[in-house]
């Protein structure tokens, strides 16, 4: 599963760089609340972040999603967050980056 958060440049640009440092602080543990025992969370780069769901079918990420977008909500977050899941293919980046991008396309959002 690839994230990203959404309009981060903006919220970090308005509210300062330690804002939004505390911000991907507070997503990494969102994130780390969400997966399952075994899965491995990385940050790879900006406000995208990684999730390796080991062993996971398309159910399984869905879940993971249903639980991060169910925490970040109760934490108050403020941003969101787009989500691409992959499974079973050749070049799972590739199909998640895509997935991701269609996310923020149908939610009217810009690929920033």
């Amino acid at each position: 599963m690839l994230i990203d958060l959404d309009h981060f440049k903006r919220y970090n640009d308005c509210h300062g760089h330690e804002a939004g440092g505390q911000l991907l602080v507070a997503f990494a543990d969102a994130l780390r609340w969400s997966v399952r025992k075994g899965d491995v969370v990385f940050r790879i780069g900006g406000d995208e972040f990684l999730l390796l769901l080991v062993g996971a079918g398309r159910t399984d990420a869905d879940q993971v999603l249903d639980r991060l977008r169910q925490h970040w909500a109760e934490v108050g977050a403020s941003v969101s967050f787009s989500a691409g899941i992959a499974t079973g293919e050749q070049d799972l980046m590739r199909l998640a980056d895509e997935h991701m991008y269609a996310n923020k396309r149908s939610r009217g959002l810009p690929a920033d």
